[in-house]
Protein backbone atom coordinates (compact mmCIF):
# COMPACT_ATOMS: atom_id res chain seq x y z
CA UNK A 1 0.00 0.00 0.00
CA UNK A 2 1.16 3.43 -0.48
CA UNK A 3 2.95 5.03 1.99
CA UNK A 4 0.89 8.14 4.44
CA UNK A 5 3.16 10.92 2.77
CA UNK A 6 0.14 13.57 2.61
CA UNK A 7 0.18 16.14 5.50
CA UNK A 8 -1.83 19.54 5.58
CA UNK A 9 -1.28 21.63 8.26
CA UNK A 10 -4.41 22.89 10.45
CA UNK A 11 -4.37 25.90 12.69
CA UNK A 12 -5.89 26.13 16.11
CA UNK A 13 -9.53 27.61 15.85
CA UNK A 14 -11.84 29.16 18.81
CA UNK A 15 -11.77 27.00 22.22
CA UNK A 16 -11.15 23.43 20.27
CA UNK A 17 -7.93 22.64 18.58
CA UNK A 18 -7.67 21.62 15.36
CA UNK A 19 -5.10 18.49 14.15
CA UNK A 20 -1.70 19.82 13.27
CA UNK A 21 -1.73 17.31 10.14
CA UNK A 22 -3.93 14.96 8.76
CA UNK A 23 -2.30 11.73 7.21
CA UNK A 24 -3.34 9.62 4.64
CA UNK A 25 -2.61 6.59 2.64
CA UNK A 26 -1.43 8.46 -0.59
CA UNK A 27 0.06 11.28 -2.26
CA UNK A 28 -2.20 14.26 -3.67
CA UNK A 29 -3.50 14.37 -5.59
CA UNK A 30 -5.34 11.92 -3.26
CA UNK A 31 -6.30 9.66 -5.77
CA UNK A 32 -6.08 5.75 -4.52
CA UNK A 33 -5.43 2.92 -7.07
CA UNK A 34 -6.41 0.48 -3.98
CA UNK A 35 -8.72 1.11 -1.29
CA UNK A 36 -6.87 1.94 2.13
CA UNK A 37 -7.21 -0.96 4.59
CA UNK A 38 -7.66 2.20 7.26
CA UNK A 39 -7.66 5.85 7.18
CA UNK A 40 -5.23 7.83 9.54
CA UNK A 41 -5.46 11.46 10.68
CA UNK A 42 -2.68 12.34 12.82
CA UNK A 43 -3.12 15.11 15.34
CA UNK A 44 -0.52 17.47 17.50
CA UNK A 45 -1.95 15.98 20.51
CA UNK A 46 -1.83 12.38 22.20
CA UNK A 47 -5.64 11.91 21.71
CA UNK A 48 -8.52 9.80 24.07
CA UNK A 49 -11.85 8.87 22.79
CA UNK A 50 -14.70 10.91 23.40
CA UNK A 51 -18.26 10.84 22.07
CA UNK A 52 -19.82 11.27 18.80
CA UNK A 53 -19.42 9.64 15.73
CA UNK A 54 -16.85 9.80 12.62
CA UNK A 55 -18.97 10.00 9.56
CA UNK A 56 -17.30 8.37 6.13
CA UNK A 57 -19.07 10.60 3.50
CA UNK A 58 -19.71 8.84 -0.15
CA UNK A 59 -20.16 11.83 -2.00
CA UNK A 60 -20.88 10.09 -5.47
CA UNK A 61 -23.96 7.72 -4.41
CA UNK A 62 -25.00 10.71 -1.22
CA UNK A 63 -24.63 7.78 1.23
CA UNK A 64 -23.29 8.56 4.65
CA UNK A 65 -22.38 6.55 7.31
CA UNK A 66 -22.14 7.62 10.69
CA UNK A 67 -19.16 4.84 12.74
CA UNK A 68 -19.58 5.88 16.21
CA UNK A 69 -15.49 6.63 18.17
CA UNK A 70 -16.47 3.90 20.44
CA UNK A 71 -16.75 1.20 17.62
CA UNK A 72 -14.29 -1.48 17.35
CA UNK A 73 -13.24 -0.72 13.51
CA UNK A 74 -11.97 3.04 15.27
CA UNK A 75 -8.71 2.91 17.48
CA UNK A 76 -6.44 5.74 18.58
CA UNK A 77 -2.12 5.14 19.18
CA UNK A 78 -0.80 8.25 20.71
CA UNK A 79 -1.75 11.13 18.11
CA UNK A 80 -3.07 8.55 15.58
CA UNK A 81 -6.83 7.93 14.73
CA UNK A 82 -7.54 5.27 12.51
CA UNK A 83 -10.65 3.79 10.83
CA UNK A 84 -10.86 0.79 9.25
CA UNK A 85 -12.39 0.45 5.89
CA UNK A 86 -13.67 -2.49 5.41
CA UNK A 87 -16.93 -2.37 4.27
CA UNK A 88 -17.16 1.49 4.09
CA UNK A 89 -14.97 2.37 1.17
CA UNK A 90 -16.09 1.05 -2.40
CA UNK A 91 -14.14 1.77 -5.71
CA UNK A 92 -14.61 4.81 -8.00
CA UNK A 93 -16.23 7.03 -5.37
CA UNK A 94 -15.09 9.88 -3.88
CA UNK A 95 -15.67 10.39 -0.14
CA UNK A 96 -14.88 12.83 2.63
CA UNK A 97 -14.49 12.48 6.62
CA UNK A 98 -16.27 14.20 9.27
CA UNK A 99 -15.82 14.34 12.76
CA UNK A 100 -18.19 15.24 15.65
CA UNK A 101 -17.48 18.30 17.86
CA UNK A 102 -16.23 16.02 21.16
CA UNK A 103 -15.51 12.87 19.42
CA UNK A 104 -12.11 12.95 20.31
CA UNK A 105 -10.02 14.97 22.80
CA UNK A 106 -6.49 15.35 23.87
CA UNK A 107 -5.50 13.95 27.96
CA UNK A 108 -5.80 17.58 29.51
CA UNK A 109 -9.68 17.38 28.19
CA UNK A 110 -9.92 20.04 25.25
CA UNK A 111 -12.09 18.50 23.01
CA UNK A 112 -11.26 18.26 19.09
CA UNK A 113 -13.50 20.95 17.38
CA UNK A 114 -14.19 18.86 14.77
CA UNK A 115 -14.47 18.69 10.42
CA UNK A 116 -18.00 19.92 9.43
CA UNK A 117 -17.13 20.37 6.04
CA UNK A 118 -16.21 17.94 2.65
CA UNK A 119 -12.48 19.39 2.07
CA UNK A 120 -10.73 18.79 4.90
CA UNK A 121 -10.34 15.27 4.46
CA UNK A 122 -11.68 13.53 1.53
CA UNK A 123 -9.86 11.10 -0.64
CA UNK A 124 -10.94 9.28 -4.13
CA UNK A 125 -10.68 5.25 -5.26
CA UNK A 126 -10.74 3.85 -8.49
CA UNK A 127 -10.81 0.76 -10.03
CA UNK A 128 -7.78 -1.55 -10.01
CA UNK A 129 -6.07 -2.14 -13.76
CA UNK A 130 -7.18 -5.48 -14.28
CA UNK A 131 -5.43 -5.08 -17.81
CA UNK A 132 -3.37 -8.19 -18.38
CA UNK A 133 0.55 -6.80 -19.58
CA UNK A 134 1.40 -6.99 -23.18
CA UNK A 135 4.89 -8.18 -23.54
CA UNK A 136 7.16 -6.59 -26.09
CA UNK A 137 8.93 -9.08 -28.35
CA UNK A 138 11.90 -6.09 -28.60
CA UNK A 139 12.87 -6.58 -24.65
CA UNK A 140 13.34 -9.74 -25.71
CA UNK A 141 15.54 -9.55 -28.18
CA UNK A 142 19.22 -10.46 -27.93
CA UNK A 143 21.53 -8.71 -29.82
CA UNK A 144 23.84 -11.01 -32.23
CA UNK A 145 27.23 -11.12 -32.15
CA UNK A 146 29.48 -8.98 -35.19
CA UNK A 147 31.18 -11.53 -37.04
CA UNK A 148 33.44 -8.70 -38.80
Amino acid sequence: FPQRVHEAQRAQRGGGWKPAGFAFLSALPVIQEVIPPELVATFSQNLVSGSGNITIRNLTDSIDTAVPVSDSGVSISGNLLMIETAGLVDWNRNYAIQIDPGAVGDDTGASFAGISDDTTWNFTTTAPDTTKPTPNPMSFAVPLPNWN
